[in-house]
């Protein structure tokens, strides 16, 4: 992943030294829907490993008279 934000930084970075402000921000806003989409991805993994994992404990137990 950093391989990933590094340039976009870098390349932001660029653009408002050429003082290219609409091309910054342009930039800047489409770095933010990337990374935003990645850690929305890696939490829908993580949430969905959670909720499997809570669903495999907390099942009843049979022999202990549960339904």
């Amino acid at each position: 992943m950093p391989d990933k934000i590094h340039p976009h930084r870098t390349e932001i970075v660029q653009a408002r030294r050429k003082r290219q402000a609409e091309r910054a921000m342009q930039m800047l806003g489409d770095h933010i829907q990337i990374s935003l989409r990645e850690r929305l991805g890696e939490f829908g993994v993580w949430n969905r490993s959670g909720a499997m994992h809570c669903k495999t404990s907390t099942a009843p137990d049979s022999q202990a008279g549960g339904i």
